[in-house]
């Protein structure tokens, strides 16, 4: 120990030991690793969530979501959206990184941005979409009651339809950039739209012409004189029955 003499006899220095000067700083080094041990020790996310909705709302349940890795490889894990649209995956199936997850709906496929898990658990996958208002006519006019059905460009049902209205029309919500044909069933035949691209922007028209006209049968009595009030139905050339009565 230095000691210096004075009148007052013996006293320490004024000048700080190594010690004190080193002090301050332990502890604010000890502080910050308290602090972080603090966010260390926060429970991760107890779940991973897929939100899939449309652009114009519409929450979009019963779709499976597939999860990959950011090179596109599959990790053997998908889940299904529930009646809000949401999938739940459990965030410790998956090891720490950047995934992206696919949504497959109407035949085509659909991709989030990349994540950064476990650091995200919400992510968002909305899918453009825009009306296609498809009208059928017959020969005689709008076909009212007809049962319309939906099909990717290549001919897959996709396992939707409506039926037209007093306009002859229905309209379905489709994805904007895919390809889409319809199909109408009238009287056992059926009748084909062209195939049509979804264009954002506003309602697309398709139209769906089953052509015919007018069928008029005369019963008689096989001598020529017409027989009034007779019920006569429609068949087809096979012998199943239409529907059509007059």
């Amino acid at each position: 120990m230095f000691q210096t003499l004075n009148k007052g006899g013996l006293k320490m220095p004024n000048r700080k030991t190594g010690f004190g000067i080193f002090a301050p700083l332990l502890a604010l080094l000890l502080a910050v690793l308290f602090i972080t041990s603090f966010a260390w020790a926060e429970d991760p996310p107890q779940s991973l969530e897929i939100n899939v909705k449309t652009s114009k709302g519409r929450v979009l349940s019963g779709l499976k979501v597939y999860a990959f890795t950011e090179s596109g490889s599959y990790t053997g894990t998908y889940e299904t959206t529930d009646a809000g649209g949401i999938a739940t995956f459990d965030p410790s199936t998956f090891a720490a990184g950047n995934y992206k997850f696919r949504v497959d709906y109407l035949g085509s496929q659909f991709w989030s941005d990349v994540a950064v898990l476990p650091e995200v658990s919400t992510i968002d996958v909305i899918i453009e979409e825009e009306t296609a208002e498809v009208t059928v006519t017959t020969g005689t006019g709008l076909a009212q009651g007809v049962r319309v059905y939906l099909f990717s460009g290549s001919g897959s049902y996709l396992g939707l339809y409506e039926n037209t209205d007093a306009n002859g029309k229905v309209s379905f919500e489709l994805p904007v950039g895919r390809e889409f044909k319809f199909r109408a069933d009238i009287m056992s035949s059926r009748y084909w739209s062209d195939p049509a691209t979804i264009l954002p922007g506003g309602t697309n028209s398709i139209a769906i012409d089953a052509g015919g006209g007018d069928l008029q049968v005369t019963v008689d009595n096989g001598a020529g004189v017409p027989m009034e009030g007779i019920n006569t139905y429609l068949f087809t050339s096979s012998g199943a029955y239409l529907g059509q009565s007059r």
